[in-house]
């Protein structure tokens, strides 16, 4: 390309005239001092018209002038020349030496904008001692001035254009309003953006290669134009005028119109030739699907037209048909949603390159076993602005996740069932469902306790009946397995006597100067079925050879039944309760001495039938056979507690292998006067045993210590014993296993 001049214009403000004269002044000055006189004069511009279009800057009174020391401390400093001469316009006195710099200002160096004028100058000098010295700079333009002119074919070429010029602190827009107007910015380098519309409404973007160099006082003409055979490629040129250099650049705007067709480039995960995705399980998320397309950087994306066929799109109503480049109302928000993704054309339609991700969509799909509702078919047509296009269709068809379901060992209880569910697809996506034997309706059941590991998920079914006989099924998705062999649940099995109705009387002799009885009471009718046993005889002995007040403080029993209607007690329920209380005995047998005190205990199991000395009334055995697993214990309970002293309660169940699997033990139980319900849940530690016995023990008092006194107590039938050592009550009824 030729040398061309597009637009010369020599601009010099010649504000101060850099001189330096010294000369005698009247003035007297203090030692180390002298004297500093501004000088500022004009330039004018070669035309007129010029120095119409800026006229105040050329005006030196609205400059302003600063003094600055060596330091790059503002020594001096007034707002506008004016004001500097609104003084005497003397000399003002200042330290001898320097280097000092006179600066001289107007506007602001980091705008951008039409009158946004910059102008400096500075002078550097030194103050003689006694003497005074005038200073005048030069100034000149310090930013740069920019325009725009198109040629004549490009303005019969394209009905709209606008050339965007950007530095590093602002930008100019030279649109139509403002084709003919110079404005002013920075000397940053520039990056030119052109933005043209044609006659046909398509709109089309182009951008320098490379960034406009510029230098304070350079005046820059970008000049734009098309080639001039209509017929043929577009070409722009732009020509840059430095002001003074008269200096041609050529700028590579990459301008020849778009000669390829949009493409669709790649299909990431999608088979190049069927355009099919292979197989995955249905749930999970495949590695890649998405089709990739790009189109010329000359031109834009005109429309990217998505057709569907998706069942799944039925189901939820879902826009079957639409240009992703001008969505309307929320189908964006909706196929975004149900995991489709894609840019947002709107915002941005010179990329060059984009795509359709279809990983989230086939994560949420699932199997069918007709093959065209399993199948997904999306047909992309990306079209630019020239009207030139690309189509390929894609296809997503899931395939069919495993699943079955099974209970875990001793998984079935009174009202609930331990499962594990298995697949291959995603575990977080099981669920499962039970039918009743008899019935034909299969329910999707509350669940509790949800884990997934790896491919199986395990979870607790809650809500169901005792002693039922159930079937289970995994569902994933829509898909459900075959059902499982048939499994029943345990029943609410009950202690017996949970009432402590049933009693039996026993006559214990012991001698003593003659022979005597007491009678005694142990929770049964008939021994030979008998749940409960107590720890009565750990505080009787059958012989010794000194009593001191009375025989009930050296043989008395621990636990006994109180009837309703005796000292106005009433029984929780039925006509009896169990009575615990804490009994203290001692006496000597012949060379022996035994002294005790025994909390009233009820148990589980069988005592021993010999003396306290001999071990009568400790545990003989513990348990009885129980083959269900309750998830608490309930009863009914009045206690007057020695003390601060609280009552004693163990639950305990085993397997057949007598490993404990589950327990509980509560020594929390406090005074009450008035029946009162307590229940206390089981920690079951072992889930893959079945129950084979239990054993539960109930004790008046919890302390190691307990205490008593000396006292009169009632007890079965209304017998009255006088002194005798007691301390804690218990009175206990109505118990009760829960399972839940």
């Amino acid at each position: 390309m030729s040398k061309t001049k597009v637009f010369s214009m020599h601009l010099l403000l010649l504000v101060l005239l850099v001189s330096s004269c010294s000369r005698k002044e009247e003035t007297l000055y203090e030692p180390g001092k002298g004297g500093v006189r501004i000088d500022l004069t004009t330039e004018l511009p070669a035309t007129r018209a010029e120095l119409d279009t800026v006229a105040n800057p050329l005006n030196v009174d609205y400059f302003k002038v600063e003094i600055i020391n060596s330091k790059g401390v503002i020594f001096k400093r007034w707002n506008t020349y004016a004001e500097y001469k609104s003084g005497e316009n003397a000399a003002f006195h200042m330290n001898a030496g320097g280097p000092y710099t006179l600066r001289a200002t107007y506007g602001d160096s980091l705008a951008s904008g039409w009158s946004a004028w910059f102008f400096k100058g500075e002078s550097t000098f030194t103050v003689p001692a006694q003497d005074v010295v005038s200073v005048s700079a030069v100034c000149r333009m310090a930013n740069i001035k920019v325009a725009v002119a198109y040629g004549e074919d490009m303005l019969n070429d394209y009905q709209e254009y606008k050339t965007t010029v950007t530095g590093r602190r602002g930008s100019l827009v030279f649109d139509m309003a403002h084709k003919d107007e110079a404005g002013y910015m920075p000397a940053d380098p520039l990056t030119v953006d052109v933005e043209l519309t044609d006659h046909d409404g398509k709109k089309w973007y182009f951008r320098n290669s490379s960034q406009v160099q510029a230098s304070p006082g350079d005046f820059i003409t970008l000049s734009l134009n098309t080639k001039a055979e209509p017929e043929q490629e577009l070409g722009l040129s732009l020509t840059v005028d430095y002001g003074t250099n008269d200096v041609e650049i050529p700028i590579d705007l990459s301008a020849s119109l778009p000669t390829e067709a949009p493409s669709i480039s790649s299909l990431s995960g999608f088979d190049a030739e069927t355009g099919a995705l292979p197989s995955f399980i249905e749930g999970t998320m495949p590695e890649a699907a998405a089709v990739n397309f790009t189109w010329d950087a000359r031109t834009t994306l005109a429309s990217c037209s998505l057709k569907v066929t998706s069942a799944y799109f039925d189901d939820y109503d879902l826009p079957k048909e639409v240009n992703l480049c001008a969505l309307e109302g929320s189908q964006g928000e909706l196929l975004r949603q149900h995991g489709i993704e894609f840019p947002d054309f709107s915002k941005t339609m010179t990329l060059q390159q984009a795509g359709i991700e279809f990983e989230q969509f086939a994560q949420k799909l699932a199997y069918n076993a007709d093959t065209a509702a399993n199948t997904h078919t999306f047909e992309i047509t990306v079209t630019d602005a020239k009207g030139k296009s690309a189509s390929r269709t894609v296809t997503i068809a899931p395939a069919e996740a495993s699943k079955s379901v099974t209970v875990q060992p001793a998984g079935m209880w009174a009202r609930r069932a331990y499962l594990s569910l298995s697949t291959d697809g995603d575990a977080q996506k099981l669920s499962v469902q039970y039918q009743k034997q008899g019935t034909s309706t299969w329910v999707n059941p509350e669940t509790a306790d949800a884990a997934v590991d790896g491919g199986v998920k395990t979870l607790t079914v809650l809500g169901l009946e005792p002693g039922t006989n159930y079937t289970f099924r995994a569902v994933y998705n829509k898909c459900q397995s075959e059902a499982t062999e048939v499994f029943t649940t345990e029943t609410e099995q009950q202690v017996g006597n949970a009432g402590f109705e049933e009693w039996t009387t026993q006559v214990f002799e012991f001698s003593y100067a003659g022979t005597h009885t007491i009678d005694w009471y142990r929770p049964w009718s008939n021994e030979e079925n008998s749940w409960w046993d107590v720890n009565s005889k750990r505080t009787m002995n059958d012989a010794y050879t000194t009593i001191a007040s009375s025989h009930n403080k050296r043989v008395f029993m621990t636990v006994s039944y109180k009837n309703t209607g005796v000292q106005s007690f009433k029984a929780y329920e039925g006509e009896r309760a169990a009575m615990l209380f804490t009994t203290y005995v001692s006496c000597r047998n012949w060379s022996n001495d035994y002294e005790v005190v025994v909390p009233g205990e009820i148990f589980i199991g069988k005592a021993n039938d010999g003396n306290g000395r001999d071990g009568g009334g400790t545990h003989k055995s513990e348990g009885h056979a129980f083959e269900n697993r309750p998830s608490a214990l309930s009863f009914a309970y009045l206690y007057e507690p020695y003390g601060n002293e609280t009552y004693y309660v163990e639950v305990v169940m085993k397997a057949e292998d007598g490993t404990v699997i589950g327990s509980v033990t509560d020594k929390s139980g406090s005074a009450s006067s008035d029946w009162s319900r307590r229940k206390i849940d089981l920690n079951y530690t072992d889930l893959t045993k079945k129950a084979a016995s239990i054993y539960i023990s109930i004790k008046s008092s919890s302390s190691d210590n307990p205490g008593y006194t000396s006292r009169q107590i009632t007890l079965a039938d209304g017998k009255v014993y006088s002194d005798c050592n007691i301390g804690s009550i218990l009175y206990i009824d109505d118990i009760e296993l829960i399972y839940e």
